[in-house]
This record gives C-alpha cells, sequence and structure tokens, in this order.
C-alpha cells in the first residue's frame, strides 16, 4: 500500500506477516542464500487476505540441503478481536555434513487483538530431529540453547530451537517471531575455521499495528532468481521494506554468489516513510561489481530509486530519479546512459534483457533496473526463468 492510503479515512487495527524456509549468511553478512519462499502480508487494514509461496529443494552450499519448503500468511477478524498468522514448513533437512538432521521444520507466529490486549502465540515443530545422532523432542521449550561439540574438537556451533522474540516496537506496533531451527557455527572454532555461518530454518512473524488513518508501503531487494514454475530459485536478498507507519529500515549484503547466475560484490538497500503530510515511500536498492551469466552482463554499480508522494487531497507524484547504472556492458560492449530509457529491451544469446524496468499505477511505482527472462536452456536455467537486479518500489 503506498501513501495514497495514508488519508483514506476509518482507523483500524493493521495486519503486517512475513515468513520464509531458509537463509544463510557468513559472519559478514555476505549472502550465501537469500530467503526462500518467501511471502508477505504486508500493510493492510482488510481481513480475510491470504498468500501463499513455495520453492523446491534448497541447496545451501557447503552448508548442507533443505528440502522444499510452502509459506503461509494471513489476516482474520472475528467480533471486536484481529489476528494475523503465519507458517513456514520445510522438508527435509541435513546441515554441517549431517550434524543436524530434521524430517521436517515448522514455525508458526501469531498475533490477535483482545478484550484482555494483544497476545502473541508461537509454535516451533521439528521432526524426526537430531543432533550428532541424538533425537531431539519435536517440540521444545521457548529459546533452546544446545552447545554442539565434536569429540577431540570442542565446541563447534550453537543450535536455538523454537527461538522467538516478542515486543512492542516505539511506534505501537506489536510483533512476534518464531525460528524454529536457527544454528550459528562458532568463529573461532576448527569449522568456523571452514565457514564461518549463521543459519535459519523455518521463520515465521506476525505484526498488527495500532488504529491509523492508512499505512506506508514499498519494499526493494538486491536480486531475486525465479524458475519457470514460479518456485524461487534464490529468494530475495538484502530484503528491506518500508515500516507501515513510518520510519527507516536498511539491509546489506557484503557479497553475493547465486551459483553462477548471479554475482556481486556488495549490495545495500534502504526503506524509509513518513506519515505526515505529505505522506512519502521511498525505496533504494544499490549492487557493486555486478556480474550476471557468466559476464553476459556486467556493471560497477546499479541503483533503482522508487519513490512515491502524496500531500493530504492531491495526487500522487511518482519518481524514478536517482535510479542509474555505471559502466554497463551487455555481451561485451557497452550501454550508455543515453541508449536506455525506461523499458529498453534488447535480446542477446537467447536471453531477453529489460533495462529500467518501470511499472506504474495511480498510487505505486516499481523500478527493476534489469530484468532477466532466460529464453534458452544454455544459461543453466528453464526457458523462461527471471532474474531481477535492483528492485525498488513505493
Amino acid at each position: 500500500m503506498t501513501p495514497a492510503a495514508a488519508h483514506a479515512a476509518g482507523p483500524e487495527i493493521g495486519f503486517t506477516a512475513y515468513a520464509y524456509g531458509t537463509s544463510v549468511y557468513n559472519a559478514d553478512r555476505s549472502a550465501m542464500s537469500g530467503p526462500t519462499a518467501y511471502v508477505s502480508l504486508a500493510c493492510t487494514t482488510a481481513p480475510g487476505k491470504k498468500a501463499k509461496n513455495n520453492s523446491a529443494a534448497a541447496d545451501l552450499g557447503r552448508v548442507g540441503k533443505a528440502g522444499a519448503t510452502v509459506t503461509t500468511v494471513d489476516s482474520s477478524e472475528w467480533g471486536d478481536s484481529r489476528a494475523t498468522k503465519s507458517t513456514s514448513t520445510t522438508a527435509g533437512t541435513s546441515l554441517l555434513g549431517g550434524i543436524i538432521r530434521a524430517k521436517a521444520i515448522t514455525a508458526e507466529a501469531k498475533v490477535k487483538s483482545t478484550p484482555d490486549g494483544w497476545k502473541a502465540e508461537n509454535k516451533s515443530v521439528l521432526a524426526d530431529l537430531t543432533i550428532l545422532g541424538k533425537k531431539i523432542d519435536a517440540e521444545v521449550g521457548p529459546n533452546t540453547k544446545i552447545k554442539v561439540a565434536l569429540p577431540g574438537v570442542g565446541k563447534i556451533a550453537e543450535v536455538i530451537l523454537n527461538e522467538q522474540l516478542t515486543r512492542t516496537k516505539a511506534n505501537g506496533t506489536f510483533e512476534t517471531t518464531t525460528t524454529a531451527l536457527h544454528v550459528k557455527v562458532l568463529p573461532n572454532s576448527q569449522l568456523g575455521n571452514k565457514f564461518n555461518v549463521d543459519v535459519t530454518i523455518g521463520r515465521a512473524n506476525a505484526q498488527l499495528t495500532p488504529p491509523a488513518v492508512g499505512y506506508l508501503g514499498g519494499r526493494g531487494f538486491a536480486t531475486k532468481v525465479t524458475l519457470l514454475d514460479k518456485t524461487v530459485e534464490s529468494g530475495p536478498t538484502s530484503l528491506v521494506a518500508v515500516p507501515c507507519l513510518g520510519g527507516t529500515s536498511s539491509n546489506r549484503v557484503a557479497s553475493g554468489d547465486l551459483g553462477g547466475i548471479a554475482r556481486a560484490k556488495g549490495a545495500a538497500t534502504k526503506a524509509e516513510g513518513s506519515a505526515g503530510d505529505p505522506a512519502k515511500s521511498r525505496v533504494e536498492a544499490e549492487l557493486a561489481g555486478v556480474n550476471l551469466l557468466g559476464g553476459l552482463i556486467t556493471a560497477d554499480a546499479i541503483k533503482s530509486v522508487a519513490t512515491a508522494k502524496q500531500s493530504a487531497g492531491g495526487p500522487v507524484e511518482l519518481s524514478d530519479r536517482g535510479s542509474k547504472f555505471v559502466n554497463l556492458r551487455i555481451g561485451g560492449k557497452q550501454v550508455l546512459d543515453t541508449d536506455i530509457g525506461p523499458n529498453t529491451r534488447i535480446d542477446v544469446l537467447g536471453v531477453q534483457i529489460t533495462l529500467n524496468k518501470i511499472r506504474k499505477t495511480s498510487t505505486s511505482i516499481t523500478v527493476t533496473q534489469i530484468e532477466v527472462v532466460i529464453k534458452s536452456p544454455r544459461h543453466g536455467l528453464p526457458v523462461n526463468s527471471k532474474v531481477e537486479i535492483s528492485y525498488a518500489s513505493a
């Protein structure tokens, strides 16, 4: 929802939620695997909203493997009560060379308004979970910590099961987050010398926002890869969203490598909003050292910017000002800024490339600086798979 809604009448409690299956980051915040099967419910006052996503099995590189994931979010209302719920379920998971195994991992998070106040409900189920061959109960208490130690080696990792965090933000938003399985490889351990990573399997978040006349919206990410069947090969990396009631959020990754499909030396995203008059949302996504499809597309830097602004009673002003390319090359040939207008299309070597892709409605704008649609299987992806680089919406 965009600033246009920030002047609507009828203050109501708002719904927000998200869920995803897996994510892996190095200690320096360089992405190894962005959120899989990411799904969200963004800044709405409407009950009865539902969304669902899924992804195929995820190869987490040297960290391990995870099975298919299904995620859901929804909003509901009964009487004077309202609730938001999110779920994430990931099949057969094996991490750290089989040290950690599970048949299925499920996380659930729910927040609800009641006559007695706002309440949170959290649940994790880890079916057939084993750590170093020892079976762990499927349902354990909140924030259960297990130290993982190898004979003759010592402690190598900390595992947190059924991790829960419930809080009320400064703006009055009430939220709860459930992380079914959280693995932190200890940096000074023998294993940490090989890979110092932070692994999340099964995350669900639910939020209720205080009554307001409207909500801001917008989000951005650095990279995303979607396969032909609409499942996500790589979820949105460096993801940010505009806080519903205003404020700033930011994210970054030091580097990213999506299995040769896309590489970047770094990415930073920022989302900010103000619910005053004028109401405004602004999102930017910037990447450095971009290399796509084995060098078919390269750039020193790419930046997308999306801005939406509205004064009371006026139209929504939309802009992509600030979006840019630095030393963009396609097929080894430099593409000049003067040759790039909105929705510039280039077809080369079985790839359909859209530069500065812009989509507008009366109240929103989406900017994707590079969208690639695979038209030939030679690039290692199914035909009609899509790669998005530098995405911002407001």
